[in-house]
């Protein structure tokens, strides 16, 4: 079983104790922390730790890493002035200062980009083991502690503090096996050496971090927005219905994913669309019932696992069912844009998903809609996007990828 699946396992069964120790208001502030610190850990590197994978040389690669972690260090020692400045114009990021949580989310974005760039080391040395490793102390920390401070310690901070915590350990635990692994490989290195690959791999910086950074402001999007109109109660039942919604796309999604690309890639165009159909079938059957059943039932449902206390949140769950259901049976098979090598179509697709989403709240906080209107437009239009992308993705089935 493979790290990720053991971590999401672990969230959902630590889920329905979470949502009765802590309130949506809880959720709400550690929904801001994530989206925040989501934006600042994408430029926080330059994404440079994506280019340890590229060198012939293993000094090359090793200069790359030491390049990755002083750019992040050196970055993150101007983002408490960056987010308490933007928190002036954005709740989200004003909730962390006024909570006083500023530089819990500098070491958290420094922890995190950190441990990216050995997890690039590692994957370049194939010491897949870490990687997992890493994923499963992770979450037993985050739940672990989440769990004992909520019973014995509570406080509205616990899980940003648990969270920032558990990237601590895992940042510890990477050096420890970096040391152990490669400690007796001694390489000289100097500032002129670092300097070479800041120059050489500039399009890390310039295009993919910038593509990251787009599609991370379009995921964070809602909780960015929303934030500045309606309040932290309504902010958190959106994040935990989200969060607890998403489970099924983070554990099946993703394995069904990789296996998707690997039938694909070595099929006819004749083939890939006859697998393209037949796995995004496959998931539409294998989500539906559980969606209409959790339509139907979802106040009773909510009220029985999570508690009476998120009842509201199973209106959000409706209205976000078709968006969700649809996500769930496309998203996997999207993958088509990576194995076609379509990169900038992807981009493409990005800058859509964004100006749909743009435009779906400006429409709803225009006409002041109410939060669930508000949440049911930005789920139409979310609906758009990847029906959008399905349909595209389909087509390039016929078509070859870049040499």
């Amino acid at each position: 079983m493979s790290g990720t699946v053991v971590a999401q396992m672990l969230t959902v069964l630590a889920s329905p104790v979470l949502s009765r120790l802590f309130t949506p208001e809880d959720f709400a502030l550690l929904a801001s922390f994530t989206s925040v610190t989501s934006l600042c850990v994408v430029f926080c590197s330059g994404k440079y730790e994506v280019a340890i994978l590229l060198p012939e040389k293993e000094s090359d690669a090793r200069n790359i890493l030491r390049l990755s972690l002083s750019v992040c260090v050196a970055i993150c020692c101007f983002l408490p002035v960056i987010i308490i400045g933007v928190g002036r114009f954005n709740e989200a990021f004003n909730a962390l200062v006024s909570n006083g949580l500023v530089f819990v989310a500098v070491l958290f974005v420094l922890c995190s980009n950190m441990c990216e760039s050995f997890r690039y080391y590692f994957l370049r040395r194939k010491h897949f083991k870490a990687i997992s490793s890493r994923t499963v102390v992770v979450s037993l920390t985050t739940v672990g502690l989440n769990l004992l401070c909520g019973y014995f310690f509570y406080s509205h901070k616990v899980f940003v503090t648990s969270t920032t915590a558990a990237q601590m350990v895992a940042l510890i635990l990477f050096l420890f096996l970096f040391f152990r692994l490669f400690g007796k490989e001694k390489q000289p290195w100097s500032f002129e050496l670092i300097k070479q690959p800041l120059v050489r791999y500039w399009k890390f910086p310039a295009f993919t971090m910038s593509g990251q950074l787009l599609n991370s402001l379009t995921l964070n999007m809602p909780i960015l927005v929303l934030a500045n109109y309606f309040s932290s109660t309504s902010i958190g039942l959106y994040a935990f219905v989200y969060k607890i919604a998403s489970l099924p796309m983070n554990v099946i999604g993703t394995n069904v994913t990789q296996v998707f690309m690997q039938r694909i890639s070595q099929g006819s165009p004749e083939d890939q669309k006859k697998i393209f159909i037949k796995t995004s079938a496959a998931l539409f059957l294998l989500i539906l019932p559980p969606a209409v059943i959790g339509v139907i039932f979802a106040p009773q449902l909510f009220s029985f696992i999570f508690g009476e206390k998120w009842i509201p949140a199973a209106n959000l769950a409706r209205l976000m069912a078709p968006m969700l259901v649809i996500r769930f049976a496309t998203t996997p098979v999207t993958a088509v844009y990576n194995i076609k090598e379509k990169n900038f179509l992807s981009f493409v697709f990005q800058v859509v998903r964004l100006v749909l989403m743009i435009v779906g709240f400006v429409i709803a906080l225009s006409l002041k809609c109410s939060f669930e209107m508000t949440i049911f437009i930005n789920s139409t239009a979310l609906i758009i996007f990847y029906i959008l992308g399905y349909v595209t993705a389909f087509f390039l089935c016929d078509t070859k990828g870049k040499k």
